[in-house]
């Protein structure tokens, strides 16, 4: 059934003195003053109570409103995406009809059929979701960026989520990574950001991995899932390589993440390898790329200076790439190169 709503992200007010509405729509960021009249008033009441587009009109033509300049007055509304006309049930309890089919994740769901409407036609709520949640992951790190990923994704829904690390919560974690409290200190980090997990989404499944990734192990830790997102940074190096050979071995995409860069996404069968950009890259600095990771000096101890907001764009813009992933956006700048968080690309 075609209802007559306002589109959800408006929000209105009317003044008196100038006997005009004010809409602003939220999505665009867009304000828009209209006079009132009958029409206006009319379409603002109907909107308002999200009624059907025929017993909108039929109501209209008993007031002795005219048709045509009713339709005229609607449009206009309608162009400036103040209210929307949509297939729905009639006489919904909710705003956004989206949580009427899942009131969990309505509002996502109406921010995934605007966001990638081009990949999504024809696909229903439940359709979409389940993309979502049949999509599994492999967080390895579960510092600041890998605890705060893995919490958005089961925020969203995701229906598996793999977290491998072998260090315990400390009291310097606790202002910048946010998911841990000071009764978790001395405790394994994967297994107080599970119980995290669980408190709000006890609907996703959480594997707990405490133990540190090496050249013995690699294989059997990294279960097979949809795609690896590599956040840890030690051993220097080293475990890139051994997460980009996991990835290869099991024709798992792997996503990079480093401090202040993210990528390469590297696609099994698709992409070039780890191994190809730090080839690449070790050409580019005349061997010394190699020479720092290959013969790292054990008094070596390096600390990134941060805060507790530093992690938080890199990660949320990582946390979109896997989004756009899932629902086969373009994520094809990250196939050969490295996007840096000042804006950056280095290519490979």
């Amino acid at each position: 059934m075609d209802v007559l709503m306002f589109n959800p992200s408006v929000d209105f007010g009317y003044n008196p003195s100038k006997n005009s509405y004010v809409f602003f729509s939220g999505d665009k960021r867009e304000f828009n003053r209209i006079k009132s009249n009958k029409y206006v008033d009319f379409i603002v009441e109907n909107a308002s109570n999200k009624i059907s587009i025929k017993d909108f009109l039929n109501n209209g033509n008993m007031l002795g409103l005219e048709k045509q300049e009713l339709k005229l007055h609607l449009a206009i509304l309608c162009r400036k995406g103040i209210t929307l006309i949509k297939d729905v049930e009639q006489n919904t309890e909710y705003a956004v009809t989206e949580l009427s089919n899942n009131y969990r994740y309505g509002y996502q769901l109406l921010y995934l059929k605007e966001r990638f409407k081009n990949n999504l036609e024809g696909m229903d709520d439940d359709e979409i979701q389940k993309v979502i949640s049949s999509f599994s992951v492999v967080i390895i790190g579960a510092g600041s960026p890998g605890s705060l990923l893995a919490v958005m994704f089961a925020a969203i829904g995701v229906g598996n989520i793999s977290i491998i690390d072998g260090d315990v919560v400390d009291e310097s974690n606790l202002m910048r990574q946010f998911f841990y409290f000071e009764r978790d200190i001395g405790n394994k980090k994967v297994t107080a950001l599970k119980n995290y997990i669980k408190k709000f989404n006890s609907g996703v499944c959480v594997n707990a991995v405490s133990s540190y990734i090496n050249e013995d192990n690699v294989y059997n830790l990294i279960p097979d899932a949809d795609m690896i997102i590599q956040t840890a940074d030690k051993p220097i190096g080293i475990i890139d390589r051994l997460v980009d050979k996991c990835s290869e071995k099991k024709k798992v995409p792997c996503l990079f993440m480093h401090n202040q860069s993210i990528g390469p996404l590297v696609i099994p069968g698709k992409t070039k390898s780890f191994r190809d950009f730090e080839v690449k890259y070790n050409e580019e600095t005349n061997g010394m790329y190699f020479d720092e990771i290959e013969y790292q000096d054990k008094r070596s101890n390096p600390g990134y200076p941060t805060i507790v907001h530093g992690v938080i764009p890199l990660t949320t813009k990582v946390f979109d790439v896997v989004l756009s992933y899932m629902f086969k956006d373009d994520v094809s700048y990250l196939e050969d190169g490295i996007w840096f968080e000042n804006g950056n690309m280095q290519r490979f």
